[in-house]
Parts: C-alpha cells; sequence; structure tokens
C-alpha cells in the first residue's frame, strides 16, 4: 500500500507512507539517490516489524512529478524536506537513511532541523557517499549530452541497461539526473558543530566513487557512535544488500 502522508507538495517534495502500519512506534525516513525515487524503497516494508513505519521522500522531476521544476540547492532542498518530515514525525522516534545523494541530504535535513530547533533523528544510515568535507570522487557530469550522461552515470551501476537503451524511457528519466548532480555539483559543505545522534555508514567495497577513508570520516560529524560497515559490490551494492544494511539499522534502533 502506498499514501501520500500530505495533500499537498511542499514545494515540489512529496512524502510517501509505504507498508501498512497505522500507527508506527518508530519511523524509518529514507532518502533518494541522484535520480532515484521513493519507489526504490518500497520492497524494505516486508523486512520491517510491525513497530516501524517506512517513509520515502519524492523529488520533482521523477514518476508522477515529472512536470514539477526540480531543487537547485541542497540548502533548500534540505529545508523543506527537515519542515516535511518533521511534521510528518510529530514528535516520534525516527531516523534517517539515505543512499548516494540521499545520504548527504539525510545529513543536511539533520542539519537544518537542528538550526530551526526541531527535533532531529537519533540515528542516520548513510550509504555510498563519503564524509562532505573531502573530496568527492563523482564524476562532473556538466556539458555532456544525454547519451554521455547515461554512459557515465551507468558506469556507477545506478541505470539498468534496458532502460538506458530504450527511446520512450531515456527522456524520462534523464532530466531527474541531471539535475540532481547539478545539484551535488554544487553543493559546498559548511562546517558546523557535530550532530548529537549517532550514525550507521555503510558502501560497497568496490565502489570507485567512495574509499573506505571517507566513509570513516563521518566520525568526525557526530557526536554518538559511528560504524562502519562494506558489503561486496559497487556504487550501487545496497540493491543487493538492503537487507543486510536495513538489519543493521533495525539493530541500532
Amino acid at each position: 500500500m502506498t499514501t501520500d502522508v500530505t495533500p499537498t507538495v511542499r514545494p515540489g517534495l512529496q512524502l510517501r507512507a509505504y507498508g501498512s502500519v497505522s500507527d508506527p512506534e518508530i519511523l524509518l525516513y529514507c532518502f533518494p539517490y541522484a535520480g532515484g525515487s521513493a519507489t526504490f524503497y518500497q520492497p524494505w516494508t516486508a523486512l520491517l516489524p510491525a513497530t516501524v513505519g517506512l517513509r520515502a521522500l519524492q523529488l520533482p522531476g521523477r514518476q508522477d512529478m515529472l512536470d514539477v521544476p526540480p531543487f537547485r540547492h541542497m540548502g533548500d532542498l534540505a529545508a523543506a524536506a527537515a519542515r516535511l518530515v518533521t511534521e510528518d514525525a510529530r514528535g516520534r522516534r525516527h531516523v534517517f537513511l539515505g543512499h548516494s545523494m540521499g545520504a548527504v541530504l539525510a545529513y543536511e535535513t539533520a542539519r537544518q532541523q537542528r538550526r530551526e530547533g526541531r527535533e532531529t533523528p537519533e540515528l542516520i544510515a548513510l550509504s555510498g557517499y563519503g564524509s562532505p568535507d573531502r573530496e568527492r570522487r563523482f564524476p562532473s557530469l556538466e556539458g555532456l549530452d544525454d547519451e554521455e550522461l547515461l554512459a557515465e552515470v551507468g558506469r556507477l551501476g545506478g541505470i539498468p541497461a534496458q532502460i538506458a537503451a530504450s527511446d520512450q524511457l531515456r527522456p524520462l528519466i534523464t532530466p531527474a539526473i541531471r539535475a540532481d548532480f547539478t545539484l551535488l555539483d554544487r553543493y559546498r559543505h559548511i562546517p558546523e558543530p557535530p550532530l548529537d545522534c549517532a550514525a550507521a555508514v555503510f558502501g560497497g567495497t568496490d565502489d570507485p566513487a567512495v574509499t573506505v577513508e571517507a566513509l570513516h570520516a563521518w566520525d568526525e560529524h557526530f557526536t554518538g557512535s559511528v560504524t562502519i560497515e562494506q558489503f561486496p559490490g559497487g556504487h550501487f551494492y545496497l540493491s543487493k544488500w538492503g537487507s543486510r544494511v536495513l538489519s543493521s539499522v533495525m539493530n541500532r534502533m
């Protein structure tokens, strides 16, 4: 079952509730990777206990939000996400989980909550993205045409070959990918005190974009305990090892 938690788009951002848990004790908010959608996390509902509800952010420019203009700056996106999540959580325990771009968005959303005096998550799970104050190793996609863009993203494993080769699907997925990577290119980390929560950091052993040193560097951004786990695979190791990652997160909640 899928529902929209809020009746209106805040601006260009929606929150999807998956599963049948009507009044969860704990909320798991999932943040998408660049070009990804909320539905990536929908299968995880079958792996969650009855006390946990799954929410996923749906960004503009994809699926049923194709005509909604994308966000151009991480700060604007994080501010919208912070308001949306806080209003939905209503004081309940909550945890963030994000992969790749979703990891840095989850981190910046928590920092925005703190700036506004809102309740922050008790745990942030960060997957496929190194500490944001370290040098990024993601390719720059500026100036690439659509074919080159999809080829670069395809090397990271984020686009099935049959989709990238489809004349019908390429025009539907390219704008969101381009917008998200532009947002990442513009993002610059601004130092602030560490967040007063714990973190669980995950990565693929063969990820060309994220080093193990960059994963460990997340420790500097949290006052709580920070654990580091790697699983076999590249940047999208999560597609295969999602259940193990989710299990690790549940064990810390």
